[in-house]
């Protein structure tokens, strides 16, 4: 997936929909698609995603990071965790949620 094809999914993961040029939730909320987070390229955007999965999804979510990377060394893997770039963090988001596509 693009960056733009990441930040436009997990909006609607997060209960936005497209419309009128830009990101509306209810009748009340709205943000101009120029003004939409970079969850792709934003660790403070990861984090508020992230605040909005339950404790399971968030148990899977960490799974997926410790899955991605290969390494056969416990700290490889550990450090990755700790390190791991926005747009990683948005893959494992969108896997959890089923809505990751290759």
């Amino acid at each position: 997936m693009t960056d733009d094809q990441i930040n436009d999914e997990i909006m609607r993961q997060l209960g936005w929909e497209f419309r009128c040029g830009g990101w509306r939730r209810g009748e009340d909320e709205f943000v101009n698609a120029s003004d939409a987070p970079n969850f792709a390229g934003s660790l403070d955007a990861m984090h508020e995603a992230l605040k909005t999965m339950s404790d399971i999804e968030f148990e899977t979510y960490y799974d997926e990071l410790r899955d991605q990377k290969s390494a056969s060394r416990p700290t490889e893997k550990r450090r990755h965790l700790l390190s791991c770039e926005a747009r990683c963090q948005a893959e494992a988001f969108l896997r959890v949620k089923g809505a990751w596509k290759e």
